[in-house]
């Protein structure tokens, strides 16, 4: 889950969305 919510923050300037992905993955 880190390395894909990394990469997302690192792709887009949107810290939030990665927080979602990894609230989302760890659900």
């Amino acid at each position: 889950a880190n390395s894909k919510g990394f990469l997302a923050g690192s792709q887009t300037t949107g810290h939030e969305l990665g927080r979602v992905e990894e609230i989302l993955g760890f659900i």
